[in-house]
């Protein structure tokens, strides 16, 4: 038996196996940096997604990408991104640079995220393209991110704070709208500083109100607004002081607009999720014990997935939620049921 060597110009497994771990410890180099970078500034790191820019990245190297994790890939044109979509499975792909009219229909068709609606003339043909590509199949809604010139810069690209709602109007009726951002400070009140409560408070309470404003003229009888809440609203958790009391105003806000706001026939409620195992929790010194406590002590018998949560609020944006009105939806497991 002749034992055959790797074919020139292709990687042996040995030389993919080394590079997917040389990418995967990059990876988590830099996530690391970014949790450092947060708890600086407290912010959740949570709330960061990493996108890793693709452009003049070989295919082959891509898929050692999505291997080693890296499973956000963004391209900044549509005809480079076409033939490695094809290639690469397991990854979201985000346009990520400038989107030129003419090949709307083409982005929506490879991208999975558009980054980079920055006009609202742009958003207007996005909206009318969507339908249209609906109309042919079950292809049901596109995520974007609408580009904001906050400095109102006449060199850079974006939308003027004053056009945000033009654009918002543009892209048709919203019937749904989610406030899921959440940040925070982990500390002991008396370790806390008064910027740290105004950031958190700022985040996760007074952002549903300023959402609200923007989003309601363009929401139609039937819509849904819901908030993310934490168990911490009211019960006592440790160094949990200035994100509980952060959760406890956005519940009160929830039930002040579910009245403000049933004569337009919009619902507004929350979502308060027990302990889940996501990113978020590595802000908490306390993270495994959390963890263990959690599983050890809920009635269902496992920790709450994302899954879970994400089913609550489509069943709170859903007509059968119609006469549910200002309520908090707690999805634990029946943790918060026990002495």
């Amino acid at each position: 038996m002749i034992a055959a060597g790797p074919t020139a110009g292709v990687p042996s497994m040995t030389d993919r196996a080394a590079e997917v771990e040389a990418l995967r410890s990059a990876y988590q180099a830099v996530l690391k940096r970014i949790a450092g970078a947060c708890q600086r500034a407290g912010r959740d790191p949570g709330d960061v997604r990493l996108v890793a820019v693709s452009k003049t990245v070989a295919v082959g190297r891509l898929q050692a990408a999505v291997e080693a994790g890296i499973t956000m890939l963004g391209e900044n044109r549509v005809q480079e991104a076409e033939g490695k979509i094809a290639s690469v499975a397991g990854a979201q792909w985000h346009l990520v640079g400038p989107l030129q009219k003419n090949k709307a229909r083409r982005a929506l068709e490879t991208f999975d995220v558009i980054q980079t609606v920055d006009s609202v003339a742009l958003a207007e043909r996005l909206d009318r393209l969507a339908r249209e590509v609906r109309s042919a199949g079950p292809a049901a809604r596109y995520p974007v991110l609408l580009q904001v010139n906050v400095d109102d810069d006449p060199s850079k690209a974006g939308l003027v704070p004053d056009d945000l709602p033009a654009a918002l109007e543009a892209m048709g009726p919203l019937d749904a709208l989610v406030h899921n951002a959440a940040t925070g400070v982990i500390r002991p009140a008396l370790e806390t500083e008064d910027k740290h409560f105004d950031w958190t408070l700022g985040a996760n309470a007074r952002a549903l109100v300023s959402l609200a404003r923007a989003a309601v003229p363009s929401m139609p009888p039937g819509s849904s607004i819901v908030g993310l809440s934490s168990l911490g609203s009211t019960r006592v958790l440790d160094n949990y002081v200035l994100v509980g009391a952060s959760k406890a105003a956005l519940e009160a806000i929830v039930r002040y607009l579910a009245v403000e706001l049933a004569p337009r026939g919009i619902r507004v409620n929350a979502v308060s999720a027990g302990v889940v195992e996501t990113d978020a929790l590595d802000v908490f010194p306390n993270r495994e014990q959390m963890l263990e406590l959690a599983a050890a002590r809920t009635p269902a018998g496992r920790l709450v997935q994302p899954r879970d949560v994400a089913d609550a609020v489509c069943f709170l944006c859903t007509p059968q939620a119609e006469m549910i009105r200002g309520q908090t939806l707690i999805v634990d497991g029946g943790f918060s049921l026990l002495a």
